[in-house]
């Protein structure tokens, strides 16, 4: 994903994957990710993780996601 290539990353998910945005949104499956890449993903962005936990077939992934927002700014999720 840093290097740009979504398509690639989506590979790894399955249709039903769900992204949560704590205090955001949630995206529930693999086209409304794509979706959202295409639209806040002006550059790739960067990911600093803190933690992860798999448990069988789930995985969450907990840190801090930069983008790039429209005046070419990095902003910092947690």
């Amino acid at each position: 994903m840093a290097a740009g290539n979504y398509d690639q990353f989506l590979a790894y998910c399955t249709t039903d994957t769900q992204w949560t945005f704590v205090g955001e949104t949630s995206l529930t499956v693999i086209d409304e990710v794509r979706d959202y890449m295409k639209e806040a993903y002006i550059e790739p962005p960067r990911f600093k993780v803190d933690l992860m936990i798999e448990e069988g077939n789930y995985l969450t992934a907990v840190g801090t996601r930069s983008i790039v927002n429209t005046d070419s700014l990095w902003i910092a999720y947690e």
